[in-house]
């Protein structure tokens, strides 16, 4: 910027912009790429959306008003050669000169006991039945861990599957979070709950061990034991409730692990009234950690295209319920991110963070890695099911795969932007690549017809607003105020 008064410099307006509805009636303008939020009136939201309008802004710096010198500050105008994404890049390296954390998730196995209407691996599950991680897997798995692991990193362990807590798996689950306890780590166990009764002594032995297990159900009796029956075809529903009351009542530690996930599709969105009504009555509200969205379809047959339109059906039940102040919370998940930016900043009144690489498998650094009972080594499990770019071997031997490690790290967010003009692309940079594939995209993909580039799901604005009207809403009528915003300087 020139230091010759009354010199004009090009500025532009920049794109990377949300308008977000706040609590008193103003907008909160959030600026992602310099992470600052402008809290403005609505006279200031019509001057902000007019500039915008505009391609170029000549700024004479000897003649700088009050609002424009706000906007300059605050990023909303910024210089005409100024790169967004670049800078975005280059603050997430400069924020995080190397990975503080491994993810690591082991694929117990591809078995299941269920034989859920939705379940996206039905579609190669069959060859697999039976490909089960063993003791020997999981040291020689360990063994790869301790060489990936610097002295200063945390451990963070998922439990998949198929099913992870199956019974014939309990020597394999003590196994794993016995050597996470050792390594000081944490594990995560994503499960539907018909074992927990099995499982629930050693689960609370190593309860310092477990951050979270997610248990779904899928609405009430009726609904759920119709979208996830036994193999056999019996009913699951019963079980499971008996198993998490026996663990909310029996295990006061593990209690406070339990997340309960509801998800929903157009035949069964309309439950979710009646759903609600049901916890309440089993006494859960404030207890479990509640989560409800819509299923996604990961390629399959491509039965679930309507998510947008089941979200928006949930909010509206959400906002018709008479008792939702009796929730602890609302966790509402479109399964992209937009649901999230809205809790961020109207629920928990801070800045979401900008996540050039928001799913784990496309990270920059050598962090993340999925063992699969196939003694392979993927950055997804979705890669895994279709035993595609293996990143490298574990069992029997140790082996690294760098060239495919490069192709998966090629989806990034310089990348991307280059191909598509979204607005809010920094936020969650494409998404999940497969969580709204048909099945014939799918099936592109893996006969490479289409890169990891083509297949993208953007935050939705249209969601962030609507989800942050309701979480609004939830406030001034349950809690009545609301934190002061302390964020629009940005921190």
């Amino acid at each position: 910027m020139s230091d010759e008064l009354g010199a004009s410099i090009r500025y532009r307006f920049n794109k990377y912009l949300l308008f977000v509805p706040d609590y008193d009636g103003n907008w909160l303008l959030y600026n992602p790429i310099h992470q600052q939020v402008l809290k403005i009136d609505d006279e200031m939201k019509i001057f902000i959306e007019n500039l915008a309008k505009q391609k170029n802004i000549n700024i004479s710096l000897g003649r700088v008003d009050n609002k424009i010198n706000k906007l300059l500050k605050t990023g909303v105008i910024i210089r005409y050669d100024f790169d967004e994404i670049e800078y975005v890049v280059n603050k997430y390296y400069k924020e995080h000169p190397s990975p503080y954390t491994l993810y690591v998730e082991f694929i117990m196995s591809w078995s299941c006991n269920f034989a859920c209407i939705y379940c996206y691996e039905n579609r190669i599950k069959k060859s697999m039945w039976g490909n089960t991680l063993k003791l020997g897997h999981i040291s020689k798995a360990f063994e790869f861990i301790d060489k990936k692991m610097d002295s200063d990193m945390k451990l963070s362990v998922d439990l998949t599957g198929g099913e992870p807590l199956l019974i014939s798996s309990f020597p394999q689950v003590q196994y794993i979070l016995n050597e996470t306890k050792k390594r000081d780590g944490k594990v995560y166990i994503s499960t539907n709950g018909y074992t927990l009764d099995i499982y629930s002594d050693l689960l609370n032995k190593y309860q310092s061990v477990i951050s979270l297990i997610r248990i779904t159900l899928d609405g009430v009796k009726k609904i759920h034991d119709k979208r996830r029956p036994l193999q056999g075809g019996m009913g699951t529903f019963d079980k499971i409730v008996e198993n998490i009351n026996l663990l909310l009542k029996k295990y006061p530690y593990l209690k406070t692990k339990l997340a309960v996930n509801t998800i929903v599709d157009e035949s069964s969105v309309s439950y979710v009234d009646e759903y609600l009504d049901y916890i309440e009555k089993e006494g859960w509200y404030g207890k479990i950690g509640l989560g409800i969205g819509p299923v996604g379809s990961y390629g399959n047959h491509g039965l679930f295209p309507n998510r947008k339109e089941i979200f928006n059906k949930l909010v509206d039940i959400f906002y018709k319920k008479k008792n939702l102040c009796k929730l602890k919370y609302i966790s509402i998940d479109d399964g992209i991110g937009s649901t999230k930016i809205a809790n961020v900043l109207i629920m928990q009144r801070r800045l979401p963070l900008i996540a050039p690489y928001r799913c784990q498998a496309f990270s920059p650094f050598d962090n993340s890695f999925v063992f699969s009972p196939d003694g392979y080594i993927y950055r997804c499990s979705l890669f895994a099911e279709n035993k595609i770019l293996p990143i490298g071997k574990y069992y029997p031997t140790i082996e690294e795969y760098h060239n495919n490690l490069k192709d998966i790290q090629k989806r990034n967010l310089l990348n991307l932007s280059k191909k598509y003009d979204e607005k809010l692309l920094p936020l969650n940079s494409g998404g999940c690549p497969f969580r709204s594939m048909s099945y014939k995209k799918m099936n592109d993909w893996i006969n490479k017809k289409l890169t990891l580039l083509d297949v993208v799901e953007f935050v939705d604005e249209e969601t962030i607003i609507k989800t942050a009207k309701l979480y609004i809403d939830y406030l001034k009528n349950c809690r009545g105020s609301v934190e002061n915003l302390e964020i629009a300087n940005g921190s």
